[in-house]
């Protein structure tokens, strides 16, 4: 669907309607777990939420296998689905649920870079590679320890600032089509937001979080090297989520619930801005040096 023929029909769809599907998935799922961990509940809204999303934002179906790493984001939508699915579908140790994120989030990542990764030397590939699964563990683990520590909107909002500050940076720097993917997993969010504000018992624990870190991580990767993000600001986005875990639960009793929600927010913001600012510096930095001014 082309967004500049009927922009307020792509908002509709591509948008606002994946948005409502999550967000009565979550609803109707709180209601039935009654305050217990979403778990596959949680991811199965996100993740169909979202594949709805970019299938309507597409301009064509989508083809397996992708021709380009623009078209390879779809099929890591459902890559996340099934991380999800697969994580939420039964408890385990934290350590094996991070490790799990993290692999689903590289071989999402791995799988947009394909071509790119193929013309790399071998440390060079490992370096990226290893880069990834330290991102992303970092990232799920700080989210899913948040998550545990505090129900209702305070999961969603962390990712929230995380995806909508990749959603600009991507604009910023020129990857329109990533900017909207990434704005889709925020409109997600926002949803989940709008549910826990309502559920204050809302448990978003165990397949929601791994959704989004696995597509947010490779909308990233598809930015940094198929577009113009740059790696740095790429790596910090991808950070992002886990800043909200540096708020001990000792601290958090300390500061009470209003604070450390502040806290926690603003951890992430801070991340998510210098990304911002580096996006911004860079689109700046070449506006200057084209001869045309833009």
């Amino acid at each position: 669907m082309d967004p500049t023929s009927k922009p307020g029909l792509f908002v509709l769809v591509v948008l606002l309607a994946p948005a409502l599907l999550a967000g009565l998935v979550l609803l109707g799922g709180d209601l039935v777990r009654r305050g217990q961990p979403l778990g596959w509940i949680g991811a199965l809204g996100a993740g169909l939420a979202y594949l709805g999303g970019h299938f309507f934002a597409l301009p064509a179906p989508p083809v397996f296998p992708p021709p380009s790493s623009d078209a390879a984001v779809y099929w890591t939508g459902a890559i996340a689905l099934a991380a999800g699915i697969a994580l939420g579908a039964r408890a385990r140790a934290a350590w094996a649920s991070t490790a799990m994120v993290a692999i689903a989030a590289t071989g999402a990542a791995a799988f947009v870079l394909r071509n790119f990764l193929g013309r790399m030397e071998t440390p060079e590939v490992a370096l990226v590679v290893g880069i990834l699964l330290l991102a992303s563990a970092a990232s799920f683990a700080g989210v899913e320890r948040t998550a545990r520590a505090a129900r209702g909107f305070v999961t969603p909002l962390v990712l929230w600032i995380a995806t909508s500050s990749a959603a600009a940076c991507q604009a910023l720097t020129g990857s329109a089509k990533f900017a909207i993917y990434a704005a889709l997993l925020s409109a997600v969010l926002g949803a989940a937001i709008t549910v826990g504000f309502l559920r204050k018992q809302l448990d978003l624990a165990r397949g929601f979080a791994a959704v989004i870190v696995v597509q947010h991580v490779a909308l990233l990767a598809a930015g940094a090297y198929s577009g113009d993000l740059p790696k740095h600001a790429a790596l910090l986005l991808a950070l992002a989520p886990a800043a909200s875990a540096l708020v001990s639960e000792a601290r958090a009793t300390a500061l009470g619930p209003r604070k450390t929600l502040l806290a926690r927010a603003g951890l992430v913001a801070v991340v998510a801005g210098a990304a911002l600012a580096s996006s911004a510096y860079a689109y700046f930095a070449n506006k200057s040096s084209s001869p045309y001014g833009y």
